[in-house]
């Protein structure tokens, strides 16, 4: 469970609050000038964590992104949202440090792994999810940048390793059979979940708080950071997300952010009252 000290630092959005905060969004909070993507022309790239001294290299597939196979492409190719959370979930500013006693659950991990590979080996137990056509090169972008794991869904595992990490599939229009798989995974708790860049058009906005709300409980907290895009996107899932019976919705103050993330993001932080 979160401190309360640490409640006290966030800004709590309630339905009387909304209009202010959206508008201050669009006025104080501009949004960047690109899409957010890393890279757009490699399969291979490298993802550097600027604050933190930590490169990663990362495969995505440039041709997935634009394949009309399937209707979910945005997850093949790696966004900087990730960077920028990473940096701050590193960082001092930070209220909610990483531990060894954590259990993490990142909705939508996409292939580029750049959360699972950064922050793994600070907790306990690191699980990765998103659909189905995404995980192959997940893992691989997992075991070529943690040098050391154990885990029950990707192999060359080391059954010493402190790190530990899973992928498993959690589409969220698909909750049941992502609850089957994690409970597969037999974990004790969840203590953390967190998403990024997951909000890029409205159909998403339902699935995903429906997703969220089904893995969050009373000692569970979520941290969701989203890019500044189209205003009316964002409006509905700040709306959906504050509306929704059984949320608690926290804002993360410009005081408690990185520079990275002052301009263009806004990080939410959210419980469950029930």
């Amino acid at each position: 469970m979160v401190d309360t000290d640490v409640i006290s630092q966030l800004l709590r959005l309630t339905n009387d609050d909304l209009d202010e905060h959206i508008f201050e969004l669009y006025s104080r909070n501009a949004p960047l000038s690109n899409l957010g993507f890393i890279n757009k022309k490699s399969d291979t790239i490298t993802v550097s964590i600027p604050e933190n001294d930590i490169d990663l290299v990362v495969r995505q597939s440039i041709s997935q992104l634009s394949s009309k196979q399937t209707t979910s492409t945005t997850g093949f190719i790696c966004w900087n949202t990730s960077i920028q959370m990473v940096d701050w979930l590193l960082s001092p500013l930070c209220p909610f440090k990483l531990s060894k006693s954590q259990v993490v659950l990142e909705l939508g991990s996409g292939v580029g792994g750049i959360c699972a590979s950064t922050l793994s080996k600070l907790v306990g137990r690191y699980i990765a999810t998103d659909q189905k056509h995404i995980l192959k090169l997940l893992k691989e972008n997992i075991v070529a940048n943690v040098p050391h794991y154990r885990s029950s869904t990707i192999s060359n595992s080391v059954s010493k390793s402190t790190t530990s990490i899973d992928v498993i599939e959690f589409d969220w229009e698909e909750i049941e059979n992502g609850l089957f798989n994690l409970a597969e995974l037999h974990l004790d708790s969840i203590h953390l979940i967190i998403a990024s860049d997951t909000i890029y058009n409205e159909y998403l906005v339902a699935p995903f708080i429906n997703a969220l709300k089904a893995v969050l409980s009373k000692n569970v907290y979520a941290v969701i950071a989203i890019q500044l895009r189209d205003a009316v996107t964002i409006e509905r899932f700040v709306t959906d997300l504050v509306g929704t019976d059984g949320l608690s919705v926290y804002v993360v103050p410009p005081n408690l952010l990185t520079d990275g993330l002052k301009s263009g993001y806004q990080i939410y932080f959210v419980t469950s009252t029930k």
